[in-house]
Parts: structure tokens; sequence; C-alpha cells
């Protein structure tokens, strides 16, 4: 408690500013872009970077998670998602590329209640992944 109270000091002195605040706190960091929260500081909690789950995002709302991680990593990962978003996240990072192995092979052929069940399966299980490690 006693180097929070330190930080707030300087601060109430104007011997630092409030991103140096923020720094000395060592807090985690998020950016909340309306529709989902950046997390920043993800690796250095838990070992691994943010990853952008693209199943239910707008193409839109992926292009921009993904601008928000490329400001604070060169890394990036990307699932659940097609070649029409992929087209879309290289305006966003050139060097992105597109994993199409990374989706499970197609179903196989079936018949009544089972093949709507293996369709929908298939529909959400269909995992395309982007990378930039």
């Amino acid at each position: 408690m006693d180097k929070i109270k330190k930080i707030l000091d300087k601060y109430k002195n104007h011997e630092i500013d409030y991103d140096q605040v923020l720094e000395q706190l060592n807090l985690p960091v998020f950016d909340d872009l309306g529709f989902a929260k950046v997390d920043h500081d993800r690796r250095t909690r838990t070992g691994f970077s943010e990853v952008i789950f693209g199943l239910g995002k707008t193409p839109s709302q992926i292009c921009k998670i993904a601008q928000s991680i490329l400001q604070k990593s060169d890394k990036l990962l990307i699932t659940r998602v097609d070649r029409d978003v992929f087209k879309k996240v290289q305006l966003v990072s050139k060097d992105a590329t597109f994993h199409a192995e990374a989706a499970p092979s197609p179903c196989s052929t079936v018949s009544g209640a089972a093949a709507l069940w293996s369709v929908l399966s298939c529909y959400y299980y269909d995992s395309i992944m982007i990378s930039l490690l």
C-alpha cells in the first residue's frame, strides 16, 4: 500500500503524469472497443497473447480488434474465420498468413437427424486460422 501512496503523491505533486501512474502501478492494460475488450497484458499474466475468436464477429470487428492488438504486439492469432475475413485482415496486416490446413477434414455424408447434427457441427467446427507469429 505504501508503494501506491508514493505513486499517487508523485501524481498529486505533478512529478509524474497519468500514463506514468498506470505504468508504475503495473495494472493490466485493456482496450475497450465497445464490442470487445482487448487484453494487452494477457501475455504477461498467462504466457500467451490475446487471440481473436472470429466466430460470431463481423469482419470489421475482427479487423478493429486486430489493429488494437498490433498496436502493442507483433503477434496476432485469429481463429474461426474464412478467406473473406482473411482478405480484410490483410488490409490491417500484410504479413498475415492464412492457414487452410487448420480446418478439420470434411464431415462424412449421413442422413436424417444425424445429417442435421453433422451439418451444424461442420459449420461450427470449420476453423481456419490467420496468424502473424
